[in-house]
């Protein structure tokens, strides 16, 4: 059963009857409807495959309950693919084949901004343990609300957009920073600290603690052509974008928007540009106390998927910047600006075209990844795995 800190024994006989058959159906859904996977591999891909259904099975409990922390109780996975709890294992081991894990799952919710008590997210952590091996994985998901801005109330609610121009509207936030004063010195980036130069106001919008589904009333979300309100920056744990970015700046203006999410989606295409003397680009950041690691690389990552691509129209042709269906995880990347702070500056997709960065700060999720496609919003929810 599930236990709590909490009285709430009752809440939970429901879960109790439904959590072991979902453990079974998510562990199916990883092996194209067999448990192949989990019998053919070795140990330590077996234990993923065992610890993310467990995973999935307390979520799916999670959400006809109102409980903020708690647990599992072990439950057993044998050799005739069934799951069951161990105390009713150990009671009856004859019923049963030969022991081949143990799965335990745990959550909690985490704290969350008091000016947005309907957010927050909550974290499973779920682990497998072979038996008689060394094989043992955890894995973990984040749960955050949803918010669908699929209409001009919650739009206008949100106040990052105009919902029925696709105007991109700054935020209330101010903060100041140094940009390059020659715009001809491209490696210097817009957002480059440490140079002599202007300051410029970036307007922030309020954290989202939770996940964003942008939608306009068909029209491209544009960023304005005017260096007042031309630097926006968005930040959410989770961001999609439904509609065309059209990013672009014209004459002397020079500006970007900040994206600042641990998953990004643009579900369509973008259009960044550097001119003459203008410039307008797409920059992508990590919310602070979130991101992955990756094995192999230092650092925290999130991921960035790019469904129809990014390009940079230059008069008679496209110059294609990233290709349509690509995704990645995305470095964070911090500097020390003159105060010696170490800030987070983000990855400019400009800057990146021109090899301006050290090292791999956006890397390709292979197709064979988990992540290689975005999480996708269901009921009211965003998982991520990580």
């Amino acid at each position: 059963m599930i236990k709590n800190e909490k009285a709430f024994a009752m809440i939970f006989t429901l879960a109790l009857l439904a959590v072991v058959p979902v453990m079974a159906l998510t562990l199916a859904n990883y092996s194209l409807n067999s448990f192949q996977i989990a019998r053919s591999t070795n140990n330590k891909t077996k234990a993923y495959y065992i610890a993310r259904s467990g995973a999935e099975a307390a979520i799916s409990a999670w959400k006809e309950a109102d409980i903020e922390n708690g647990s599992l109780e072990t439950v057993i996975f044998d050799d005739q693919d069934n799951f069951v709890l161990k105390s009713e294992y150990q009671d009856n081991p004859s019923q049963y084949g030969e022991i081949i894990a143990e799965i335990d799952v745990e959550f909690e919710k985490e704290a969350i901004n008091p000016n947005q008590d309907q957010y927050g997210h909550t974290i499973f952590t779920s682990t497998a343990k072979i038996t008689n091996s060394s094989g043992e994985e955890t894995v973990k998901a984040r749960v955050s609300p949803y918010l669908n801005v699929n209409s001009q109330t919650n739009a206008e609610d949100l106040g990052w957009y105009n919902y029925d121009t696709g105007q991109i509207l700054p935020g209330s936030n101010v903060k100041e920073t140094t940009v390059t004063e020659d715009f001809w010195d491209w490696l210097s980036g817009i957002f480059g600290l440490g140079y002599e130069a202007e300051t410029v106001e970036i307007k922030y919008h309020d954290q989202v603690y939770g996940s964003v589904e942008i939608t306009t009333d068909d029209s491209d979300l544009y960023l304005q052509n005017n260096n007042s309100n031309n630097k926006v920056a968005y930040s959410a744990n989770s961001i999609y974008f439904n509609n065309e970015l059209d990013l672009k700046q014209s004459g002397d203006n020079q500006g970007a928007l900040i994206t600042i999410g641990e998953n990004l989606v643009f579900r369509e295409r973008i259009e960044i540009r550097k001119g003459l003397t203008s410039y307008g680009s797409l920059i992508i950041g990590l919310p602070e106390g979130l991101g992955y690691q990756l094995d192999g690389y230092s650092g925290d990552f999130g991921r960035v998927y790019f469904n129809q691509g990014v390009y940079s129209p230059l008069w008679f042709w496209d110059n294609e910047i990233i290709a349509p269906g690509s995704a990645y995880y995305f470095k964070k990347i911090t500097e020390t600006n003159e105060s010696g702070e170490i800030v987070q500056t983000g990855i400019d997709l400009l800057r990146w075209d021109d090899g301006d960065y050290d090292g791999q700060v956006l890397i390709p999720i292979p197709a064979d990844d988990p992540n290689y496609s975005p999480p996708v919003p269901e009921e009211e929810y965003i998982i991520n795995w990580f």
